[in-house]
């Protein structure tokens, strides 16, 4: 699978890829999290919408968990030795659990932002075709 990756990507992106493991490590692990639960979308034991907001609160736990854990870092920097880890383990933990849940919210109100313009141009078609 690597070896595939590797013909496709450019040089490039490897090499800065390479620079940010963190960030890799978060995207497989969001991908695998994704993809698992792809699969019980697929067998029928969540629905498109259950499966939709898991996948708005992967992307935020993934995306939280960095911002934090940057954000943790740079301010436990103060206190030097350990403050720098433990400010991006503290911040990784509050920013993973943060993200998780305005990814779903972000998620549910795209859902209902789109149900309702879809609703409104059925209604909207519906009118069109009343009318001669």
């Amino acid at each position: 699978m690597v070896g595939i990756l590797k013909r496709s990507l450019p040089k490039r992106i490897w090499r800065r890829l390479g620079r940010h493991p963190v960030l890799v490590v978060a995207t497989a692990s969001t991908s695998i999290k994704i993809g698992r639960d792809g699969l019980r979308w697929q067998r029928g034991e969540i629905d498109g919408a259950e499966f939709r907001f898991r996948t708005g609160e992967h992307m935020g736990s993934m995306s939280g968990g960095l911002a934090g854990a940057a954000a943790g870092a740079a301010w436990g920097s103060f206190l030097p030795g350990l403050g720098t880890a433990i400010g991006a383990f503290a911040g990784g933990i509050v920013g993973e659990e943060l993200g998780k849940r305005v990814g779903r919210l972000a998620t549910e109100h795209a859902e209902i932002s789109v149900r309702e313009y879809l609703d409104s141009e059925d209604s909207h078609h519906s009118d069109e075709d009343n009318h001669p």
